[in-house]
């Protein structure tokens, strides 16, 4: 197929006004995951609602970009997980608003990064609020409580011991092996220019 350059202006022009639909759409769901290495960009004057009748999550594993004006909206007894690898980057306008006045709970996790300027708010009754990475995003309120983060994990082995003297006779035959040559070399040496005098 041959694009002509009228065709590619066309093209083009359809791309971006497709892009400037979805970006001013709501998108409404019970759970959301970003898995790894995948990014979500809610644009400016975006919103996206994950709202059900049941408890409702963010789950971010990957790259979550609010850009300004832009939010997201976790209705009802709301919970993000910012998971290990997980980051959020919130620009200057940039909201996550986790939970609703009235409601049970309203939980923030992050065990990845909650860049700012922008801001994270909760609401709701009981608010828990838990952190064991990197937090320069605005959190209200900002009650966060450290945990021991579950990203790093333990390399498991078993340790073996060495014998101490096993370890200084070998090196101590090791040593005697090369000097044995340089003392006869040295003794050679000397008796050659003991000779010349």
């Amino acid at each position: 197929m041959i694009v002509t350059r009228e065709l590619g202006i066309q093209l083009l022009f359809l791309f971006g006004l497709l892009i400037g639909i979805v970006s001013f759409q709501n998108a409404y769901s019970e759970t959301v995951n970003i898995g790894p290495e995948t990014t979500v960009i809610v644009g400016a004057d975006s919103t996206i609602t994950i709202d059900s009748d049941s408890e409702n999550h963010l789950n971010n594993k990957g790259t979550l970009n609010v850009e300004d004006s832009g939010k997201v909206l976790v209705k009802d007894n709301g919970n993000f997980l910012n998971d290990c690898g997980g980051v959020t980057n919130l620009a200057n306008g940039g909201e996550i608003e986790i939970g609703e006045d009235g409601v049970a709970l309203a939980t923030l996790t992050n065990h990845g990064a909650l860049n700012g300027p922008g801001q994270i708010n909760l609401f709701g009754l009981v608010i828990e609020i838990k952190n064991s990475g990197f937090i320069s995003a605005i959190i209200n309120p900002n009650d966060i409580m450290q945990i021991v983060s579950p990203c790093s994990m333990a390399i498991g082995g078993e340790f073996i011991g060495i014998d101490s003297t096993a370890l200084l006779l070998y090196y101590s035959q090791n040593t005697a092996s090369w000097m044995i040559p340089v003392i006869v070399s040295g003794i050679g040496i000397a008796i050659v220019i003991a000779r010349k005098f």
